[in-house]
């Protein structure tokens, strides 16, 4: 148990007319005492849980909102400084979280490409079968630059194997704890 990280949260607030700031809480061997009681300030998102995954066990990311490049997927503060990892601030005085947002699934979603050649918090690059599904080809409804209607076949496809990737990683991870 000396490494296990537990997290408890909610996915969002009570009301759409108040900003939506939702309380988690960690809990586990990896904190260290010294943070017991304390409070964080620092912007998380739900990718937050994935980049904090990716840069403990030194991890390739997934070249999507994973990488943190504008402060999306901040890792867990507690963990950050074990690993001299540098969160990114974001102003969130005027930001508004509330709305709905729609998913791949949602058939009027744009399903964006794969920045492929991001690097993500564990300090890796994109994984080999990412890059090999999203990544070869540029100019096709893979890149990260180009935007076609999910209801397209190969983007459907290509979702399937976002979700057969995103299960292989749980699985993973489960098997490690």
């Amino acid at each position: 148990m000396k490494n296990t990280l537990i997290l408890i949260t909610f996915d969002e607030n009570e009301s759409y007319d108040k900003k939506n700031k939702v309380w988690a809480l960690l809990l586990g061997g990896a904190i260290d005492k010294s943070h017991f009681n304390t409070s964080d300030n620092t912007y998380y998102t739900h990718y937050s849980e994935l980049s904090t995954i990716e840069n403990n066990w030194s991890l390739h990311t997934l070249g999507r909102n994973d990488t943190n490049i504008n402060g999306n997927a901040n890792i867990f503060q507690v963990l950050a400084q074990r690993s001299d990892y540098t969160n990114k601030y974001v102003d969130t005085e005027n930001q508004y979280f509330n709305k709905p947002i729609p998913g791949y699934f949602s058939g009027y979603r744009e399903l964006p490409g794969v920045n492929c050649s991001a690097i993500g918090t564990g300090g890796k690059g994109v994984s080999t079968e990412i890059k090999k599904n999203w990544c070869n080809n540029q100019t096709s409804i893979n890149s990260f630059n180009s935007s076609h209607n999910s209801s397209n076949t190969s983007s459907s496809n290509s979702c399937g194997d976002i979700l057969r990737i995103s299960l292989y990683l749980i699985l993973i991870l489960v098997v490690i704890c």
